[in-house]
């Protein structure tokens, strides 16, 4: 009996560090859910429009394409607005270029980055980020500069006018759920006069699953006690001599 479990012990911890080994892999993540302190009213300029992939050149397949290789494959914004971005309220009212963004990913997850691509025509400038498990305690990660990118001459490299790349902004890796972004005076420096905050598409990168190690020694924990628990099963049912 003692062996057995010394075996199965071993085995499991066995297991549980060749998960913890495992390379880690970094997917790119769309928030499930968005809120914006306003929106411009007209021409389907939601919030939505930043995390369900419209106006991408190129689509990822959430929580699955790894991060890194496909922001490696220039992964243009298009400059169609309508049903493809989130535009702000605008001017007169100046209190609309500053705006609060929030974001639901839909579960914790391990996220150590951000893809932000920043809209060619009322671009924001920069933004303050933080972030929360249980949408009630947020904490400061930090100021971003986001890259200016002016409608009049748009982004270099790009096949069609006015297309644009996303910022990749990163920091240390946080336990996170929800996350919000405070706007920097909008529009940024070189934009077509909109006078207020624009934003194409949001993303995250987050650790994925597979790099968990508790479950790949669970398994063999579970089918150890249980072949523990027959083998005693066995014994109390032997006959007396």
């Amino acid at each position: 009996m003692r062996r057995i479990l010394a075996t199965v012990l071993a085995a499991s911890m066995g297991a549980g560090i060749m998960a913890c080994n495992a390379s880690a892999s970094t997917v790119i993540v769309s928030p499930v859910d968005a809120i914006a302190s306003t929106t411009n009213g007209i021409n389907d300029l939601d919030i939505g429009n930043t995390i369900d992939h419209s106006g991408l050149t190129i689509d990822f397949i959430n929580g699955v394409t790894d991060f890194d290789s496909y922001i490696a494959l220039d992964p243009y914004h298009s400059s169609a607005a309508a049903g493809n971005e989130w535009f702000s309220r605008s001017y007169p009212s100046l209190t609309y270029t500053h705006q609060t963004l929030w974001f639901d990913l839909g579960s914790i997850m391990q996220v150590d980055r951000l893809a932000f691509w920043n809209e060619e025509f009322a671009g924001i400038s920069g933004f303050e980020m933080s972030y929360s498990t249980d949408n009630v305690t947020f904490t400061d990660i930090g100021h971003f500069t986001t890259t200016n990118n002016p409608g009049a001459t748009g982004t270099a490299g790009a096949t069609q006018p006015y297309w644009y790349l996303p910022d990749v902004l990163t920091f240390s890796q946080v336990d996170m759920r929800y996350f919000s972004i405070y706007t920097d005076t909008c529009p940024a420096a070189g934009s077509l006069g909109y006078w207020g905050c624009s934003l194409g598409e949001i993303a995250v990168g987050a650790q994925s699953a597979s790099t968990v190690p508790v479950p790949a020694a669970l398994p063999l924990v579970i089918s150890g006690i249980g072949a523990l628990g027959l083998v005693g099963w066995r014994r109390r049912r032997r006959p007396a001599a």
